[in-house]
């Protein structure tokens, strides 16, 4: 696959310009990426270009709210020759298909559906997210190869959900990458407070 190697998970949100235009993801379809966005009355299409046959997997996530799922819908259809287009699979799950999926690290619970297609062939594919009513947010994630995020990217990470989803610095708390800075602060603190001058008190008292 001819494309710029990528060594952090990345993550957006992107738009579309007009209604119905699709959202350009470039031609790598392989690495692992997310992409945030929302239904507000019209499907939102993205497109990626393969170079070499590939294998396609898409993960829908959709944040985990007091009642059930909303039904959203996928569709990844490849373009063929007179601007024809053919499909390629669809997701249309069931209410029971949503599987709970927590993510701690950012502190979220998702509804998540996937799909999954191998050796597809080169081309232009479209992927369409929709559902009966085109309402809702949704994070979309493409590609089959694990990105880590790495420290600095995973506090970008973390920050860009937050703003994303308007939550409070109460929330960023509960996360537990937050959670393991505080405990590792909170366990440096006490042995500087209490275990050091032991520590001192202990080696510096001359032999018996």
């Amino acid at each position: 696959m001819m494309a710029t190697p990528v060594w952090a998970l990345e993550f957006s949100a992107p738009t579309p310009n007009r209604t119905y235009e699709p959202i350009s993801l470039g031609n790598d379809p392989i690495t692992q990426r997310e992409y945030y966005g929302e239904l507000t009355g019209d499907p939102v299409m993205y497109e990626v270009v393969a170079l070499e046959n590939f294998t396609l997997r898409t993960v829908l996530d959709q944040p985990h709210g007091a009642g059930e799922p909303l039904p959203l819908r996928l569709l990844v259809v490849r373009e063929v020759s007179g601007g024809r287009v053919e499909a390629v699979t669809r997701l249309e799950t069931a209410l029971s298909d949503w599987q709970v999926y927590d993510e701690r690290l950012l502190g979220l619970r998702w509804w998540r559906a996937q799909v999954e297609v191998p050796d597809l062939a080169p081309g232009t594919y479209r992927i369409e997210v929709s559902s009966a009513y085109n309402m809702g947010s949704y994070r979309l994630t493409l590609g089959t190869t694990d990105v880590q995020s790495g420290y600095v990217g995973a506090w970008k990470r973390l920050w860009f959900v937050q703003s994303y989803y308007d939550r409070s610095i109460f929330a960023l708390l509960t996360t537990s990458f937050v959670l393991w800075h505080v405990a590792t602060l909170t366990l440096l603190y006490l042995f500087w407070r209490y275990g050091l001058p032991l520590w001192r008190r202990r080696f510096s008292s001359p032999p018996a």
